[in-house]
């Protein structure tokens, strides 16, 4: 690095459905740059889809072709939107600026909803490996769902994009963390029995994050 550029960290927020990241990444980008950052933020891609007509076929064995076109188109999203924005915040750094990425949701975020046999297939079409995979963060935040220690908060209502049921959203908590337990900088923030629980969460995040920025 040479004099006068800043430095670049790369912050997956991660979870199951409802976890509060929306939430969350919103904060961020207000605290942040009072801690010396600025923030670039990448879009989750899957809502991005879905939003704007596209439809997750579900990975019942009649759908198998479907479901790894699909996956292929998502997965092709979510690298152009990595790119670019990284390179954002590589435009940034040049002038001096410390900048903080936080994609909503990361590449590993797509084998929690593929079967082991599209997931590889995905891996082979795009010449990935899931270490390279890994290696494109710096740090993972597993935000654990609302359906999980929050019951009564579990909504579907503020994502158009979540289908899931609290039971289906806490398997596939499970299993998205499973899916990064690779990286060495994963956190679990979870859903604690506390007064003002999601401020709790909210804080507990930043924590994880700035114990990160400060060792690095």
């Amino acid at each position: 690095m040479s004099t006068g550029e800043g430095k670049i960290i790369k912050c997956v927020l991660t979870g199951g459905p409802c976890g509060g990241k929306s939430s969350i990444l919103a904060h961020m980008q207000k605290v942040l740059p009072g801690m010396g950052f600025k923030v670039v933020s990448v879009p989750e891609a899957s809502t991005m889809i879905v939003t704007n007509g596209g439809q997750y076929p579900g990975m019942s064995e009649e759908k198998r072709g479907l479901l790894l076109e699909y996956e292929t188109v998502l997965v092709r999203l979510q690298l152009q939107l990595e790119e670019t924005f990284v390179a954002l915040a590589e435009y940034y750094r040049k002038q001096g600026d410390n900048v903080v990425v936080v994609y909503d949701r990361g590449m590993l975020d797509v084998k929690a909803y593929a079967p082991a046999d599209i997931w590889q297939a995905l891996l082979a079409e795009f010449h990935q490996t899931e270490e390279e995979l890994l290696a494109r963060y710096d740090i993972v935040v597993h935000l654990v769902t609302a359906a999980d220690g929050a019951e009564a908060f579990y909504t579907s209502a503020n994502n158009a994009a979540r289908i899931e049921t609290a039971d289906q959203a806490k398997e596939l908590d499970t299993r998205t963390f499973n899916c990064w337990k690779g990286h060495s900088q994963l956190h679990r923030v979870e859903n604690k029995s506390v007064e003002n629980a999601f401020s709790v969460k909210i804080n507990d995040t930043l924590q994880v994050l700035n114990s990160f920025v400060t060792s690095s």
